[in-house]
């Protein structure tokens, strides 16, 4: 026991022997593979993900007869299965719509409006550079020439009227050349207009804001659209920033035309319309003007194939049992596309990855089933036999359901108005949970519900509705199994599980708007019904599993503690003081287990039957002598702890005789530990002569193994305290409590509890548990008027020392310890 206080170096005064290795259990032979127990498990792997793959494919082949658009056909053919043909007029519809929906892309080229800025301001400056050429006098020495890009508000230090030294040259064909020379197409009659006007800052600024205004809306060269751009707008695409947006008015973007036009407009309110400069202001700014939004054809036509091939295939769905086409009728080109469809669906090609997937999903389920059980139930994967009775019942459900099917599809086929699918409803889907949880854990039996779920909506057309039936059909079922405790309960569970199959296809039907229809009605009818399928499946199953894999349920155990068993009339008729005994440490280990969430059921069964092994020689034990002799008197000590120890093995013997179950033979097993029969051991001390052998204390213990779960560690404690507490003279509550604690600290003490999982908080609790109910059965009487008692006078504690031999000291726990001895903490208080 983990949380046992160590106090000084224990000794093992019994020390187990471990079980030989697998390779020296007979020496010279060695076990082969197929004899472990990996290979078997493997087998099994295989066996079940074989067979439950071939129950979930579908008829393995199908012959469908080939025809041509007005073709007869010579038979009824239906679907075999559920499958989809592609609606190839509905899939280029949704093509052509996905088409029409992309916008033509245009890109914005935003540095042709920055370029045509910088020829307006390069054409200021050189106007002004040819000026200074002509009046060089008019700057002063130390001065800048303002021009390319410098500082242009040169007004002030121009003069008010032309020199004559200009008049010297003829500055007209300077003009040209100088025009010529740095691209400027402007005349020289135009050239001294600006001069005159002194090529002020506010005509080239009012330009520049004209030109700006008008580009940055965007130029197209004309309206004349390639795609239906004034409804549906078009995508504006900055070429240097490479970011999008979306024009949904494309009046608001310009063609050259009206590009003109609003340059007008602009350079009419920068100057008066009579002012001679407009025209040429006009005439220089439309011969910078261009298109800077242009249409993009290869990229649009590249959106337009991603948005056609983004495109999914449209599919109808042909369920299984439609009839494709009937016999004598002509075919047309929609049923000829569906026999194609099945054809190519059963297709060589198609078939072998069909059943290769199946079989990697069924055994990929089946190893995380093993791998959840090893993690959380390793008890359980230890017994290859319980994991063979999970794969059964998961293969029988399986085969049952599958069973179903056709019969479904027969009983469809003579009453057409019910649909197939409503048949399916009533499936025992949570038959195997139930078994699982009664049979084994409920925590398996929840993972055995998911790996049915998942197989049954295989079977079922790969339905997702089945599955969440299945499971939470299962769930149901297992946890109305929760607080069983006769066979009655399963056929509560049966209804729990007919409830709740119709509170599922309540909200399926709600889904597929069916709910308030027939097949509505037929689908909660027959949810119900799979209910009561499950309870009689259950009932007809468990008594066979229970007995072929020998599991102690419940039921078995509840059918033990019944008083007309065989054995038990034998106890009470043989050995009738052993018998009130078992009767009074049943209840006693019932409540203890009960207060620490043990098994109590199996505790009070195991109690009943844990002296049995009495019955051989009932006159030996103190208890049955009642008038007779002590049978020890006359036997040596080595022989009456023989004689004592004996009744364990005896017990187990006529366990297996009369069919008890295993955990029921384990406990009678374990009740004494390997405990030490103390009064026998110290009376062969004393009687040892001088000269004699040693005694040694492993003669005297009990054979063991100690106690390994906490029922029988409950068991054993509760045998102690009752056969000490009738060592009691004066049984008072502080006596009894005491006595309960003395008990329970020597066993604690000689190592019995260690390897069981009883802790120190059990232990405290269970001491409080027996300290209430021996209070209980000792309680005081008063002396009714007139009733004749006499009290006899008290035995001397020596004189019934061990006028019961069995009870008192086969533990070694005698009520009174030393005085002197080390206190353990007092339990139960």
């Amino acid at each position: 026991m983990a949380d046992k206080p160590k106090k000084g170096k224990q000794k093992d005064l019994a020390p187990q022997k471990k079980p030989p290795a697998a390779s020296t259990l007979q020496k010279g032979k060695k076990r082969h593979f197929y004899q472990t127990d990996h290979f078997q498990l493997y087998m099994l792997w295989i066996a079940m993900t074989c067979l439950l793959t071939l129950l979930i494919i579908p008829s393995l082949r199908v012959k469908i007869s080939s025809l041509e658009v007005g073709d007869i056909s010579s038979k009824n053919i239906k679907a075999p299965w559920d499958f989809s043909v592609e609606d190839q007029e509905t899939t280029i519809e949704r093509q052509n719509e996905a088409q029409r929906s992309v916008l033509p892309v245009y890109d914005y080229n935003n540095s042709l409006r920055s370029e045509i800025v910088g020829k307006i301001h390069l054409l200021f400056d050189f106007m002004r550079k040819f000026y200074y050429e002509k009046n060089p006098d008019i700057l002063p020495a130390d001065a800048n020439v303002p021009y390319f890009g410098q500082d242009k508000n040169i007004k002030a230090s121009l003069p008010d009227k032309d020199k004559d030294s200009a008049a010297e040259k003829d500055w007209e064909e300077e003009w040209r050349k100088f025009a010529q020379t740095n691209n400027i197409n402007l005349e020289y009659p135009v050239y001294l207009k600006f001069e005159k006007r002194r090529f002020e800052p506010d005509i080239e600024n009012g330009m520049v804001q004209a030109l700006n205004e008008v580009m940055k809306k965007g130029i197209v060269p004309s309206y004349t659209f390639s795609f239906n751009e004034p409804e549906q707008g078009l995508i504006w695409r900055n070429v240097g920033t490479q970011t999008e947006m979306k024009v949904a008015d494309v009046n608001q973007i310009l063609d050259l035309e009206s590009a003109k036009k609003m340059l007008e407009s602009r350079i009419s309110a920068l100057l008066p319309e009579d002012d001679p400069l407009v025209p040429h202001i006009l005439q220089i700014l439309i011969g910078y003007l261009s298109p800077n939004l242009t249409f993009n054809l290869s990229e649009t036509r590249t959106r337009m194939e991603l948005a056609r091939e983004s495109v999914k295939p449209a599919f109808f769905q042909i369920k299984k049992g439609e009839m494709i086409i009937r016999e004598g009728e002509r075919a047309k080109l929609d049923q000829v596309e569906k026999l194609n469809a099945l054809k190519e669906m059963r297709s060589g090609d198609q078939f072998l990855p069909t059943i290769f997937g199946l079989v990697l999903i069924v055994g990929l389920t089946l190893i995380i089933l093993f791998l959840l059980l090893k993690r959380f139930r390793p008890k359980q994967v230890s017994s290859l036999s319980n994991l063979l009775l999970v794969a059964l019942t998961i293969f029988i459900t399986t085969l049952l359901i599958r069973i179903g099917v056709f019969i479904a599809q027969g009983l469809h086929s003579t009453i057409p108005m019910i649909p197939v699918q409503s048949y399916y409803f009533a499936f025992p889907f949570a038959a195997a949970g139930l078994i699982v949880a009664i049979l084994l854990d409920v925590e398996i039996a929840i993972m055995v519900a998911a790996i049915v779920a998942i197989l049954a909506a295989f079977l079922l057309n790969k339905d997702l509705g089945f599955f969440i039936l299945a499971f939470l059909g299962g769930l149901g079922g297992v946890y109305s199994l929760s607080y069983r405790k006769n066979r009655a309960s399963v056929v509560k569970s049966g209804f729990i599980v007919g409830l709740v199959n119709m509170g599922v296809v309540i909200p399926l039907d709600l889904i597929q708007g069916t709910l308030f229809t027939l097949s509505g009605v037929f689908n909660l009818l027959f949810a119900f019904i799979g209910g009561v399928a499950v309870m009689a499946l259950v009932l007809a199953l468990m008594p066979l599993l229970e007995a072929l894999f020998q599991v102690t349920t419940d039921f078995r155990l509840l059918e033990l503690l019944n008083l007309n068993q065989p054995l038990l009339r034998r106890l009470a008729i043989e050995a009738p003081g052993t018998y009130h005994h078992c009767i009074v440490v049943a209840n006693l280990a019932e409540a203890a287990c009960e207060s620490i969430n043990a098994n109590s059921l199996i505790a009070r069964v195991a109690a009943y039957y844990h002296d049995i092994g009495k019955i051989k020689m009932p006159r030996y034990y103190i208890e049955n002598q009642m008038n007779y002799k002590n049978e020890h008197e006359n036997l040596s000590p080595s022989m009456s702890s023989l004689i004592l120890s004996a009744h364990v093995k005896d017990g187990v013997e006529f366990g297996k005789k009369y069919k008890l179950n295993r955990p029921i033979i384990d406990i009678i097993k374990q009740h004494h530990g390997t405990s030490l029969i103390k009064y026998f051991y110290n009376k062969a001390k004393e009687m040892k002569a001088k000269d004699g052998p040693e005694v040694k204390e492993e003669d005297y213990r009990y054979p063991g193994p100690k106690p390994q779960t906490k029922e029988a560690g409950i068991v054993m404690l509760a045998d102690a305290v009752e056969a000490t507490s009738r060592t009691l003279t004066d049984p008072r509550p502080s006596r009894i409590q005491g006595m309960i604690q003395n008990t329970i600290n020597n066993i604690f003490r000689d190592g019995q509890l260690d390897e069981c999982e009883l802790t120190l908080k059990d232990l405290h609790q269970i001491a409080s548990t027996f300290n209430l109910i021996l209070t209980g059965i000792f309680h005081p009487r008063i002396v009714y008027p007139g009733a004749n008692v006499s009290e006899e006078p008290k035995k001397e504690k020596s004189a019934d020392l061990y006028s019961k031999p069995s009870k008192e000291t086969k533990n070694g726990n005698p009520a009174d310890e030393d005085p002197g001895e080390e206190d353990i903490r007092r339990l139960g208080i």
